[in-house]
């Protein structure tokens, strides 16, 4: 009966990582789409709003000289469609946005630890275990009490994690940001484009001066 239930519990349990699993790799993949359909996308609403510019700068100077004609209807009828696509369009973006951000979100869970470790002061140039920390060169080192880096929008227990194994312990660090710090440690994240995208640097900077954070 024991074992019985061990392998019970085993499957159980296997059954629940490959779920996690495959969440994980759907997420990334529905990302990686949204990020290579985007440029297309914004062409595509580029393209539409010159056409209906250019359309309804040559129904208004039109309208100004002489009565509606039947082709002046057409105009304002394919006007009025084109405004409807760039209205659906806008929505779908908004849409699309929204998915990427809560797949984003999620992948972050999905790789946060079991359990954020305990913070405890620093002593310069260490990280949380004590041992010497790599932070980006030319970077402040660590040191007292750390601070609580998930008050960032976009930083999670997951990547919390990873700065810390980098050094990167207080927001005085992430408002020190230069490019080349930024560049070093998008290298290190997994979500390259983080930092410039959720403006850490700025966040931090006010979470420095004592600000409220935006979450």
């Amino acid at each position: 009966m024991g074992l019985l239930l061990q392998i019970v519990v085993f499957l159980i349990t296997a059954a629940a990582l490959g779920f996690a699993v495959g969440w994980l790799v759907r997420s990334r993949r529905l990302a990686a789409e949204q990020t290579r359909v985007e440029p297309d996308r914004q062409a595509r609403l580029g393209s539409v709003t010159a056409e209906r510019d250019r359309l309804r700068a040559g129904a208004d100077a039109t309208a100004a000289s002489r009565p509606i004609t039947a082709d002046q209807a057409q105009l304002a009828a394919r006007i009025a469609e084109l405004e409807r696509e760039l209205a659906t369009a806008h929505e779908a973006n908004a849409r699309h946005g929204a998915e990427v951000g809560r797949l984003e979100a999620r992948i972050a869970e999905l790789e946060a630890a079991p359990a954020a470790p305990a913070r405890t002061p620093l002593g310069a140039g260490q990280g949380a275990s004590g041992a010497a920390a790599a932070a980006p060169p030319g970077l402040d080192r660590p040191e007292g009490e750390p601070d609580d880096l998930q008050q960032i929008s976009g930083i999670g227990p997951g990547i919390e994690t990873t700065l810390h194994r980098l050094g990167i312990f207080h927001f005085r660090q992430i408002a020190a940001f230069t490019p080349e710090n930024v560049a070093w440690v998008n290298q290190r994240l997994r979500f390259r484009g983080r930092i410039e995208r959720e403006d850490w640097i700025g966040q931090a900077k006010r979470l420095a001066a004592g600000g409220q954070s935006l979450q």
